[in-house]
């Protein structure tokens, strides 16, 4: 998957950086598409990675709802500690 999502950034890199366009209006609209859907793909790995770990690492899914459970629990209690010392 991160070779998948993120090599087309690379290589769109390398090929702008070492080639000598003449940049006419149509190689800078292609330029511009070629950065925005690789910078895409680069950052949906990130969100992959999310979903890869919740699909596979049972500790890390329960690591990540202890994580919002406890907090949540956290607040609530501090709520209302609050609201009861404040009668």
């Amino acid at each position: 998957m991160f070779l998948l999502l993120n090599a087309p950034r690379f290589i769109r890199i390398i090929i702008f950086a070492t080639v000598q366009f003449d940049m006419t209006p149509e190689r800078v609209a292609m330029n511009t598409l070629a950065w925005h859907v690789t910078n895409k793909l680069y950052f949906t790995n990130n969100a992959c990675n999310f979903v890869l770990y919740c699909l596979s690492g049972s500790k890390f899914r329960r690591d990540f709802t202890k994580l919002f459970r406890d907090n949540v629990w956290r607040h609530c209690t501090r709520k209302t500690s609050e609201t009861s010392s404040n009668l």
